[in-house]
């Protein structure tokens, strides 16, 4: 007599080992830069995801009109650096990935040709659509 178990059964069984049903690993990380032109809506300007393998490393250019932004994340770290077309530079902004997981926003502002822009730095990238 053949006995078989069902996927609830073999979670139980799982679960009464002490054994997890979930794969495990680093959970993803998201870092949101946001940049406002004075007196236009906050946009997302760059979405970027921490990378997960030990080693890895992101970059991320992306400019919204007179502002440059770069973004260089590996898994436990996220420096953004911020640049006007006039080289007026704002100190870069780093965070360390156990900030971004906890709930992290910084706001900082950056001169440029085309006037004076807001940028935050956040944990999360809800709220807007990138192009």
């Amino acid at each position: 007599m053949t006995r078989r178990l069902s996927a609830a059964g073999l979670a139980a069984l799982a679960a009464s080992l002490g054994c997890s049903t979930s794969p495990g690993g680093p959970t993803l990380v998201n870092v949101g830069v946001y940049a406002t032109p004075a007196g236009a809506p906050e946009e997302l300007a760059a979405c970027v995801t921490l990378p997960v393998l030990l080693g890895s490393h992101v970059q991320r250019h992306t400019t919204v009109r007179a502002l440059r932004i770069d973004v260089d994340a590996t898994r436990d770290s996220v420096t953004v650096s911020l640049s006007g077309d006039s080289g007026t530079d704002a100190t870069p902004i780093s965070v360390q990935a156990s900030q971004v997981r906890a709930g992290y926003s910084e706001e900082t502002t950056v001169s440029t040709t085309d006037g004076d822009y807001a940028v935050r730095v956040s944990s999360s990238c809800q709220g807007a659509t990138l192009p």
